[in-house]
């Protein structure tokens, strides 16, 4: 019985090889209906148009050169600008130079808005009398109708 044993061994992987493959010598069918989407398939699509796809083999690449691509391409989309050499800036670079000049300010000045607010909150909570406490929330009111005004709604 060891032949037996042998040859079932070897039709197994016969077989399993063989199954493995016959999917890529699969015929695959392309063609579009009447509302013009394209299909593909397996299956011839009867009477219609079609025409016949070749799929091409699966790429594969190795792990390492992968890791080192998405290394490269992430370089490349935060790379610097390079400074300009000796041409004069246009009206154009000077103006948003300037508009980031004021997004910079503007958003030191929201930054101490919400420390101010922050203060002020941490006052009222630690106790006050009674025109202490008025004057803190005055002041909050006003300090958050800046924040408001000129942080959130522009």
């Amino acid at each position: 019985m060891p032949g037996w044993q042998s040859f079932r061994i070897w039709l197994m992987a016969f077989l399993l090889f063989g199954c493995w493959a016959l999917p890529l010598n699969a015929q695959v069918y392309t063609w579009k209906d009447d509302q013009g989407q394209t299909h593909f398939s397996d299956k011839k699509p009867g009477q219609r148009p079609h025409t016949s796809v070749s799929p091409t083999a699966t790429s594969i690449m190795p792990m390492g050169s992968n890791i080192s691509r998405g290394k490269a391409i992430t370089r490349l989309n935060t790379a610097k600008p390079r400074p300009d050499q000796g041409r004069k800036r246009s009206r154009s670079d000077k103006a948003l130079a300037k508009k980031a000049r004021n997004q910079q300010k503007q958003a030191k000045k929201c930054v101490s808005y919400r420390a101010k607010i922050a203060r002020l909150d941490q006052q009222l909570r630690a106790g006050y009398k009674t025109t202490k406490g008025n004057r803190l929330r005055s002041q909050r009111r006003n300090v958050s109708q800046k924040l408001s005004r000129e942080c959130l709604l522009n």
